[in-house]
């Protein structure tokens, strides 16, 4: 267990009201997620990047992310060591820097300044920035909650974070191809009104309050142990798709508006599967629930990357529907396998900065490594390695291969450990 951090009096730890971080929740999520699911389509119409441009950001966001997440436990531990340090205080500077970074691309666009920089340095510094956010706004969510409280606590912030981001990618759609530097700059000011929120906060997250009758304590550290696999695979399966739909969308005619709007279908369902699981928990303990989002997400994700291969004269709006219920697959894959992973994360390993701060990270070893497979196969094809042809081709068959390897690992780490 970490060493608490700050003065860890009973006051600067007291359990942090539901209602305030579900705000805050709600709110960072619509910057955070615009600028993680959105920024391929604004990055596309204000600077122009292509398929291998979207890629290459994806791998930098990811990098970065990771960086972010795995940092803000130790320096939050280093910088204890002065009395007026608080993890409160490190949000409040967190959000601040994120908000300053979302004024940057317009602010170059008003000073004159050309060229795609200010998308690189947005998604460079302002990811690690939220892989610090999430980690302590999850202290905040688990702290000093154990058991139904808990398993309630963690239900709405999933909720209402996924909620955020339908609400936000269709908000964004009509300004997309107008008005891209404005959005983010908007996103800014969001992170600097969550400044208000942070403030009624305790100085410190509370401790993490064990359970006392843990009824399958060693099914639950074994399925732990998978969804940590099946998380990254998870988004990597996601972050693979994210930089390609613009170029998807565009090969299926769709119109611009309706990029990030039908982008949103898998955040919708996602939401769904959200309140699926908070108000059914009959998947405690079970391992259908990891084998049926590993299905939902490789199913989903083949859809969405063949469906515009299928486009043609005479194909009429088949390959659309395909590609939307591919989206609606996977979204319902990506809330089973957080669900599980959060919710065994929270109980087995602890509510502490560092616990969420792993939780993170291993999303942002997807974010990294999806963009980069979709970034090799296309310096392949530029390289003449291989057909343009393939390439939807050779990205599914990676990810299927993927997922297969990541199955045969918890395969056999359940059998070294004697589960049934």
């Amino acid at each position: 267990m970490p060493t608490p951090i700050g003065n860890g009096s009973d006051s600067a730890r007291r359990v942090a009201a539901l209602g305030p971080v579900l705000w805050l929740t709600f709110i960072n999520s619509v910057g955070t997620g615009i600028v993680t699911n959105g920024i391929y389509f604004l990055a596309k119409s204000a600077y122009g990047l292509g398929t291998k441009g979207n890629f290459a950001l994806g791998v930098v966001l990811g990098l970065t992310y990771i960086a972010g997440a795995l940092a803000v436990g130790p320096i939050l531990n280093w910088a204890k060591r002065s009395p007026r340090a608080s993890t409160r205080g490190a949000f409040c500077l967190a959000l601040i820097g994120c908000g300053v970074l979302c004024i940057v691309p317009l602010a170059a666009k008003a000073a004159g300044l050309q060229g795609p920089w200010p998308a690189w340095l947005l998604v460079a510094a302002y990811s690690p920035l939220t892989g610090c956010i999430w980690p302590m706004t999850e202290s905040y969510l688990s702290g000093g909650r154990r058991g139904p409280v808990l398993r309630r606590a963690l239900g709405l912030f999933n909720i209402v974070w996924s909620t955020a981001l339908v609400v936000a990618m269709w908000a964004i759609g009509p300004l997309v191809k107008e008005r891209p530097l404005e959005v983010i700059a908007v996103l800014g000011l969001l992170h600097l009104v969550a400044i208000a929120i942070v403030r009624v906060l305790p100085a410190e997250p509370a401790a993490h309050t064990h359970e006392s009758h843990e009824p399958h304590p060693q099914v639950y550290e074994r399925l732990l142990g998978a969804h940590r696999l099946l998380l990254p695979m998870g988004y990597l399966i996601v972050s693979t798709m994210s930089p390609y739909l613009p170029t998807a969308f565009e090969r299926m005619g769709i119109a611009s508006a309706w990029h990030t709007p039908l982008t949103a279908t898998w955040h919708a369902t996602r939401v769904a599967g959200f309140v699926w699981l908070q108000h059914d928990h009959r998947w405690h303990g079970r391992w259908w629930a990891p084998v049926l989002a590993t299905v939902t997400l490789v199913a989903g994700f083949a859809m969405v990357m063949l469906a515009p291969k299928f486009v043609s004269a005479d194909s009429g709006d088949w390959p659309i529907v395909v590609f939307v219920a591919g989206l609606a697959l996977l979204g319902l894959g990506v809330a089973t396998v957080y669900t599980g992973a959060l919710y065994y994360a929270m109980s087995v390993g602890g509510a502490e900065v560092d616990a969420g701060g792993t939780h993170e990270a291993l999303i942002g070893v997807g974010y990294t490594v999806g963009p980069g497979i979709g970034l090799a196969a296309t310096v392949a094809i530029e390289a003449r390695i291989m057909p343009a042809s393939v390439f939807e081709w050779l990205v599914a068959g990676a990810i299927v291969s993927l997922a297969a390897g990541t199955w045969a690992l918890v395969g056999s780490r359940r059998k070294s450990l004697g589960s049934p």
